[in-house]
């Protein structure tokens, strides 16, 4: 860049000069010194004192290459020579003030987890037994458990218990008389909430004197089969609306004994203990096996289990009924002898409600000959997967308890 000097006498001199350091390529105008023409000798010898440092020190010190190889030197030389009061800068500055600076921008939070709703579990005949042993598991794994009881003395005392032996475990109890089909349609309308994860359907009586139910049924058929047909019935709409809700159903090996008599439900013409609990079983493998085929597609899974032989206080139960201590004395040498504990024989229950992939309509039981072991795909009779018999039973269980249960598949 050339010097210009200009004016006439009194006048001034224009010197050239850029921004302290430029770097190469960037654009926009120079900065302009305007000095008066009697202050110019002085400015050129600062000038001059300048232009050696700057050409061999600017590059090596900086790393930026200057416009024009000399500017900072120049630049430097002529503000020190020229007095203040007449210094004029036009330099390449914004046309606006620049604004305060905006405030950081705070992350977006992260989505607040939808919480998950507990799961909840139903057993009825939780106060003893397989269905103690089946709540107190159930518990363990953080489930909120009902315990569903006939006593309310007894249904107290296994909950101080299980809460005892799992502090912290989330249950309650709540008044269930399988043999009163009011009591039965009671609970359904008390229960909280309108979700039900688990039902397992495992209170039941062996073998007791003859009897009817509050509603005329014989005992073994009215609480093992039409209790539980009603109450499943009535608690469907909460099993359906929660997503991969199970139904488990507990018979016995016992359903070997014998089918059911169509002509003769509740055993009125000629009852005999074991072959009415027998039949009572067997009603439960074909209850099973409708509800599975009416919930097909649906996400609930029907499925049915059994103990095995399990020392339980059911066997001694109708023997001491009718005090027959003999009976008594003898069923509990063979529950010691012979019978697996309670905890060993509700693993089937526990396995059909809580393991994945069981199918519907399946029959779970110990491993060794139906009797005892770990759980595993058991025997059951053939006529335990009649259709028609299966049919016919859901529509005559309709029939005598009022409840129509509402299924995908009619």
């Amino acid at each position: 860049m050339g010097w210009g000097v200009g004016g006439a006498g009194g006048g001034t001199v224009l010197f050239p000069a850029w921004p302290k350091a430029v770097p190469h390529g960037a654009e926009g105008p120079p900065v302009c010194l305007v000095v008066p023409a009697h202050d110019a000798r002085p400015c050129l010898y600062g000038v001059t004192g300048a232009i050696g440092v700057t050409h061999r020190v600017a590059r090596r010190v900086t790393g930026v290459t200057y416009r024009g190889g000399y500017l900072r030197g120049i630049t430097y030389g002529i503000t020190r020579s020229v007095p203040a009061a007449t210094r004029s800068f036009s330099a390449r500055t914004p046309t606006t003030p620049p604004g305060p600076r905006p405030p950081p921008r705070k992350p977006p939070m992260p989505p607040r987890p939808t919480p998950t709703p507990t799961r909840t579990a139903l057993v009825t005949g939780a106060n003893s037994g397989l269905g103690y042993v089946t709540a107190r598991e159930l518990a363990r794994t953080g489930i909120h458990v009902t315990l569903a009881c006939r006593s309310p003395t007894r249904g107290r005392d296994a909950l101080a218990r299980l809460t005892e032996e799992i502090p912290g475990a989330s249950a309650e109890l709540r008044q269930l008389d399988l043999a009163d089909l009011s009591s039965v349609r009671a609970l359904a309308a008390q229960l909280p909430g309108d979700r039900l994860d688990l039902l397992v359907n495992n209170a039941g009586v062996m073998a007791p004197p003859p009897g009817l139910t509050a509603d005329g049924f014989e005992t073994q058929f009215g609480v093992n089969h039409l209790g539980h047909f009603a109450l499943t019935g009535l608690l469907l709409p909460r099993l359906l609306a929660t997503p991969k809700a199970r139904i488990v159903t507990v018979s016995s090996m016992l359903h070997l004994l014998g089918t059911i008599d169509p002509y003769d439900l509740n055993s009125l013409t000629h009852y005999r203990r074991w072959l009415a609990y027998g039949r009572s079983k067997t009603a439960n493998l074909l209850f099973t096996h409708e509800l599975a085929r009416r919930l097909r597609g649906s996400g609930v899974t029907a499925a049915a289990a059994h103990p095995g032989y399990a020392a339980t206080e059911l066997q001694a139960a109708g023997p001491r009924a009718e005090g027959r201590k003999g009976a008594v004395r003898a069923m509990e040498a063979a529950n010691r002898i012979l019978a697996q504990s309670a905890e060993a024989g509700a693993l089937p229950n526990l396995h059909a409600a809580t393991a994945p992939g069981v199918r519907p309509d399946s029959f779970t039981g110990p491993a060794f000959a139906m009797w005892r072991g770990a759980p595993a795909p058991s025997y059951r009779a053939p006529w335990t997967r009649d259709d028609r018999a299966a049919r016919w039973l859901w529509a005559a269980s309709t029939a005598l308890t009022g409840v129509n249960p509402v299924t995908p598949v009619g």
